[in-house]
């Protein structure tokens, strides 16, 4: 590996001599040196819903994979591969749901069950390859339905699925650059198509997304001695409600003073960040924890059952995963104190009951809730294509209420985490590691 002219010797020297990276940090990705390629960048699009050409834009991240093996193998590994676009008028792709909010998200993923893979050619110098992906949307998120909030804190979004051609065009070529970190321009062409779906009873037109950008940047590290930081934004959300009450004057037993009492909910938000950080921190994940928005709907203080679809149409954040805070839930102990709407997609809510701060228990509770957003299922779930169940003795553990998950996270649940709204970039590797590697060592969830 050739010198690090930008790092002064006695940083380089430290990093080797902490042993901070060890191959058993790449068991589960290859034991050779690798290489990471990842890029986020926004872009205008030539679409098309059915008949309707749009041009909406957005932003694409990705992060993929490579060894100097692989490369002589001309593959390339695509670990994340996310497009979200903003601003997407929701009734062009259906106007059987009802929502608040006319516009939203449409977003790309990869299927999570599909065995994807890209080309490396070195004689033209490209990336490209046909992928199997999924199309997300903001109204979709109203078909999730769980079979029973009793037995899980997680509904699952319907997606359509489609195929993607993926290319990109390299200014310079992958082999000359082994350097611990570089940059490279290059031209990217994305078509992505699906057909026509029936999505649980909802009609669905043919979809087409076109990006086609001249002056991509991507940035190419050595995973020796860096690391992708993940970085997810988190739109918290509080309900704020008034009472009058009448109190009593100490000189006057018999005359009554009217004031007005405020109450907002958000206490299990303060409680939860300690966890959140810490626990997703271990996996290279960080947030963006914007300030709350306060909803004046008193009727959603106490949430029932049958009131979530309502509450969670209330706020739709394009870039952002929307959290909401309830009071409590009716009956409290409802889907284990939260839940979560749609799992690795763009368009996942969370809803959280206050009362996993007010018992003081559940302190990974909303740890876990992001870990569903994240794309993980609870452990021995079935996989779908938009998430994948993570290892047992971890946070991702079920825990129902009043009874906290555990409070340790793996490197299994790092590699398998997803979702349209990560950020990628890179940092000198940390310290920081993993409790464990997988269900193996990691122990069982009871």
């Amino acid at each position: 590996m050739k010198a690090i002219q930008f790092l002064p010797a006695i940083l380089l020297l430290f990093i080797i001599q902490s042993k901070i990276f060890s191959q058993e940090h790449l068991s589960y990705i290859d034991k050779q040196e690798y290489f990471e390629i990842i890029s986020q960048g926004e872009f205008q699009s030539k679409s098309q819903i059915g008949t309707k050409e749009i041009n909406p834009g957005g932003q694409i991240n990705l992060k993929f994979q490579y060894s100097k093996k692989s490369l002589e193998e001309a593959q390339i590994i695509p670990k994340n591969l996310n497009i979200f676009f903003q601003n997407v008028d929701q009734a062009l792709l259906t106007d059987k749901i009802k929502t608040q909010n006319k516009y939203g998200s449409v977003s790309i993923m990869l299927d999570r069950r599909a065995k994807n893979f890209l080309k490396y050619s070195k004689r033209n110098n490209t990336i490209a390859g046909k992928l199997k992906v999924v199309i997300d949307a903001s109204i979709f998120n109203q078909l999730a339905e769980p079979t029973d909030f009793k037995e899980t804190d997680l509904a699952l979004t319907p997606v359509i699925p489609a195929e993607m051609y993926f290319e990109i065009k390299l200014s310079e070529k992958l082999e000359d650059k082994q350097d611990a970190l570089n940059k490279m321009n290059a031209e990217l062409i994305i078509n992505v198509k699906s057909k026509a779906y029936d999505l649980q009873g909802v009609k669905i037109p043919a979809l087409q997304f076109v990006i086609e950008e001249s002056n991509f940047k991507l940035e190419m590290a050595d995973m020796l001695l860096f690391e992708s930081v993940q970085t997810l934004c988190l739109q918290p959300v509080f309900i704020r409600s008034y009472k009058l009450i009448w109190k009593e004057s100490a000189n006057w037993p018999f005359l009554s003073t009217p004031m007005l009492s405020v109450h907002t909910t958000g206490l299990g938000l303060d409680f939860g960040i300690p966890a959140l950080r810490n626990q997703w921190r271990k996996a290279d994940v960080v947030f963006e924890i914007r300030e709350p928005i306060i909803l004046y709907n008193p009727e959603f203080r106490i949430m029932d059952v049958d009131e979530r679809t309502d509450l969670l149409d209330l706020v739709d954040e394009d870039d952002c995963i929307e959290i909401y805070f309830v009071q409590e839930f009716n009956p409290n102990d409802f889907a284990g104190g939260g839940f979560t709407m749609g799992s690795g997609t763009a368009s996942a809510k969370v809803v959280s009951s206050d009362e996993n701060a007010f018992w003081g228990v559940d302190e990974t509770h909303l740890a876990h809730e992001v870990g569903h957003v994240l794309g993980l299922r609870h452990p021995n779930a079935e996989a779908t294509s938009t998430s994948v169940p993570g290892s047992t003795g971890t946070l991702i553990c079920p825990s129902g209420f009043r009874n906290d998950n555990p409070p340790f996270n793996s490197l299994e649940n790092m590699n398998l985490i997803n979702n349209p709204l990560l950020q990628f970039s890179f940092q000198i590797r940390s310290t920081i590691t993993n409790d464990c590697n997988e269900s193996a060592d990691c122990g069982s969830c009871n």
